[in-house]
């Protein structure tokens, strides 16, 4: 219905984000079809999607099969970027260094992967470490190249897996510094913050 709507809105930018809850959580608690088919009815209709997640479901042995096929499935159908999935990786998820890694090793090395796929990896100026760890990782695997780059147009640095992994990092203040979270008891890591 809302993407229906905003297609006729002329003011519309063609680009649809998705964001929390977690999306992924459909696959546990609604229908294993609900991703898949929103993805390919936004990518359908040439509108540019990014998919938040937090990728905590990588940990889960039951989803992660199903997930990591239907994003593959996804792309594969579609021409190279239709949509972009954005991972956090912030000291605010537990395990987050871990399942990001998870994630960009089992996209770069899957061999179904035929198309370009576009990685946003976000998080806060105190955690741009993790970023840096996280390529040392995905760096010292085996079967795993990266190289890095940069868009002309744009000024944003790439790093590449396999040459078909395409991963944008951004960090930012924390939102929390000073703000509302640090006063609400419950604004704290949770073992799987998907399900909460």
């Amino acid at each position: 219905y809302y993407v229906d709507s905003a297609l006729q809105d002329t003011k519309f930018y063609n680009n649809v984000i998705i964001t929390g809850g977690e999306l992924m959580s459909a696959y546990e608690h609604h229908d294993i079809n609900y991703v898949p088919n929103l993805i390919n009815y936004i990518t359908d209709k040439n509108i540019l999607l990014d998919l938040k997640t937090n990728g905590a479901w990588i940990e889960k042995q039951n989803l992660q099969k199903n997930i990591l096929q239907d994003l593959i499935s996804c792309s594969n159908n579609h021409r190279p970027f239709a949509y972009q999935i954005s991972l956090s990786l912030d000291k605010y998820h537990p395990n987050a260094l871990e399942n990001n890694y998870k994630i960009l090793k089992e996209f770069a090395q899957n061999k179904e992967l035929k198309q370009s796929m576009l990685f946003h990896i976000s998080g806060f100026d105190s955690d741009k470490d993790m970023y840096e760890k996280l390529l040392l990782k995905l760096k010292n695997t085996y079967n795993i190249s990266l190289e890095k780059t940069v868009d002309f147009t744009s000024g944003q640095l790439f790093d590449i897996l396999n040459k078909n992994i395409f991963i944008i990092p951004s960090f930012s203040p924390a939102p929390f510094a000073n703000g509302r979270a640090k006063n609400l008891s419950e604004a704290k890591p949770t073992d799987f913050p998907q399900f909460k």
